[in-house]
């Protein structure tokens, strides 16, 4: 028998659970893996007939039904400038994530290697392109020499691409290290400005003890100053980090590896299911207390 206060209690679950995408899906991801406090609460929209069936509220997602990203965008509508579509969950809703908010902090992506691990990485940096000009929202791209393969380096809002390897890319983090040093001594105000990173642990093996302070600043800093860094991480080269800069992670993206001891220790939360997740395609989210399943929803070809 439930009690009034534990009806209470799952009441108010669910509309945390529901109230970012009900605001204009607008999401501020809850990696502190305690409750969130003192939200507005949102005012469900009138109901409407979704634009596209693929991405219907009411129906489940399988690995045959995963929208692509721009049926997503289409059925969400007008967002706020500074958004990026991260994936849509299990019952279809989509997934904000709204980069004026510095709570997030700075993204890693993590998984066992395959063919498809860029797959989020990419969708990312595509939707930040598709729904902001470049005036507002741009990147680089730290990557392997010769290994540039993501859609969204054919895009406006990319501004470099710097290899790994090159004191170029050393030079860019400290670049933007000062920028955004810059900006919290005066305004945060500003375009957004994304540092994507292909091969993290590659990347470290290549900065020497000052580029990596910087980095680390970059990390735990910069959001705030509207700089954000996104990293890809084979699960596999987990233990090349290090623990310092593991920890200025403060949202962690897991996606599919057999080692679920290797997964805790990258989520930071042995709640973390991974095992099960389709490599490369799906992704656990930390959302407060909870780890939501987020699929991919890829770019398709663009022109």
């Amino acid at each position: 028998m439930i009690t009034p206060d534990e009806r209470l209690v799952l009441g108010l679950k669910a509309l945390d659970r529901l109230w970012p995408v009900l605001d204009k899906a607008r999401l501020d991801i809850q990696t502190t893996l305690r409750p969130a406090h003192n939200r507005q609460h949102a005012v469900a929209p009138a109901p409407s007939q979704p634009a596209d069936p693929a991405v219907s509220p009411a129906q489940e997602i399988t690995p045959q039904t995963v929208p692509s990203l721009p049926a997503v965008l289409k059925q969400i509508g007008g967002l706020p400038d500074y958004a990026i579509l991260l994936g849509v969950c299990n019952d279809s809703l989509p997934f904000i994530l709204d980069l004026t908010n510095p709570a997030p902090g700075s993204i890693l992506i993590a998984g066992d290697r395959h063919p498809d691990s860029l797959k989020l990485l990419d969708a990312m940096l595509v939707s930040a392109g598709l729904l902001n000009k470049a005036s507002k929202v741009s990147y680089d791209l730290l990557c392997e020499a010769n290994e540039v393969s993501l859609q969204a380096c054919s895009l406006a809002n990319c501004n470099q691409i710097y290899d790994i390897s090159d004191s170029s890319a050393a030079e860019r983090i400290c670049t933007l290290a000062a920028l955004a040093e810059q900006r919290r001594r005066t305004s945060p105000h500003g375009p957004v400005l994304i540092l994507a990173i292909e091969d993290l642990a590659s990347l470290t093996r290549q900065l020497n003890e000052s580029d990596f302070a910087r980095l680390f600043w970059l990390l735990k800093r910069a959001p705030k100053a509207r700089v954000w860094v996104i990293a890809n991480l084979y699960a596999e080269d987990a233990e090349q980090i290090d623990e310092r800069l593991l920890g200025a992670f403060r949202t962690r993206l897991i996606g599919a590896t057999d080692d679920p001891l290797r997964a805790a220790y990258l989520a930071g939360d042995e709640q973390v299911e991974a095992a099960s997740l389709e490599p490369g395609r799906q992704y656990g989210v930390p959302f407060g207390e909870d780890w939501l399943n987020v699929w991919v929803c890829e770019p398709e070809h663009l022109e």
